[in-house]
């Protein structure tokens, strides 16, 4: 009865929160978060770089009991090792060289709410024992101090790597691993489910065409045969991109197959090993304008999208994204009112 009431609930559905798709395999996670959600129990996302898993993680958040609460995440891949226990633990005045002040961690300033630990494969072992006796005593210890605080969080975890196979080297313990995959979660990759590509595109043309640069109004039958035929190795994160550059492309309103990346059109479609494949810029696409002209488009698109990717992955917490990124405050304004960027509803 409960399978069918969830079936239900997102049966027709196109959109679950952030996520974007009608597939079944996207359909049968909605059902798996919907119930996953409701249950205060740590959950483990899997699936390949590009698929989405924060959006999951985020949408777990506001549908939890604590949603009301913070929702804290972190790259553990992106801190270097010796910072990375300070973001999380905090540290009192004194602790190490530089520490002139007491700092709540991510772990304290999260009470209540929801901490998101992405790219947990790379998580450096010294760090996992102390993140599995936070996860056992519900207790943390700042650096520098003698004193265990308690906290009460619900830890949503997220990897492209595979966790056992990481066990096996020894990489990662087993015994942290089984605490955090409590439920595991699968974000399916894009080949996986074709059917929403070009809903998928859509989406994003909608969201990055702008007054000034509107975003194409059609696709050729044969432009939209190569997007179906093709391997996405980056997942949705390469078909963000793609539409980001389709729209600075766009001469009439028309995606051609000639439009296209070559990695599109040569070979079988399947990514290959060529640089566009690996998410390296088309260069060929500014050959024609003059050097300047191609300079500030191109600097003008990836500023764009930066500022985009920034707000999306800090929930529009405009003053986390200037932090995190070192982009002034006044800037990031100034981009969103010149986009006529909203925060998704």
């Amino acid at each position: 009865r409960e399978n069918q009431f969830l079936e239900s609930q997102v049966a027709g559905l196109t959109q679950y929160g952030e996520l974007i798709g009608r597939s079944e395999p996207m359909h049968q996670l909605y059902q798996e978060l919907e119930r996953a959600a409701g249950i205060d129990a740590s959950v483990l996302l899997t699936g390949e770089s590009g698929t989405g898993k924060e959006l999951a993680a985020r949408i777990l958040h506001r549908k939890s009991p604590r949603a009301k609460k913070h929702f804290a995440a972190i790259n553990c891949a992106a801190i270097p090792d010796n910072l990375l226990e300070s973001e999380l633990f905090g540290n009192e005045a004194g602790a190490f060289t530089g520490a002139t002040e007491t700092r709540l961690g991510l772990l304290e300033n999260a009470e209540g709410g929801t901490v998101f630990l992405d790219e947990i494969g790379e998580m450096p072992g010294s760090l996992q024992v102390k993140l599995l006796r936070v996860i056992e005593d519900r207790k943390v210890r700042r650096l520098g101090s003698n004193k265990e605080r308690v906290v009460n969080v619900r830890f949503i975890s997220a990897t492209n790597r595979d966790l056992a196979a990481l066990i096996g080297q020894r990489s990662f313990r087993e015994d942290l691993y089984y605490r955090l995959n409590v439920i595991m979660l699968r974000v399916p990759p894009l080949r996986e489910r074709k059917e929403d590509i070009l809903l998928l595109l859509q989406h994003f043309f909608k969201m990055y065409g702008t007054r000034a640069r509107p975003a194409p109004r059609e696709i050729t039958p044969e432009a939209r045969d190569r997007l179906l035929r093709y391997h996405w190795p980056g997942n949705v994160r390469e078909l963000a991109n793609l539409a980001q550059f389709l729209i600075f492309a766009d001469r009439d309103g028309v995606v051609r197959e000639e439009a296209l990346p070559r990695h599109f059109i040569q070979g079988d479609g399947q990514g290959g090993g060529t640089k566009e494949a690996r998410g390296e810029p088309d260069w060929a696409a500014y050959y024609d304008f003059p050097f300047t002209a191609a300079k500030k488009r191109l600097f003008e698109t990836f500023e764009d999208a930066y500022v985009r990717h920034s707000l999306l992955k800090h929930d529009w917490n405009i003053s986390a994204a200037a932090e995190a990124s070192g982009i002034d405050r006044r800037t990031i304004h100034r981009i969103v009112n010149k986009l006529g960027l909203k925060r998704p509803g």
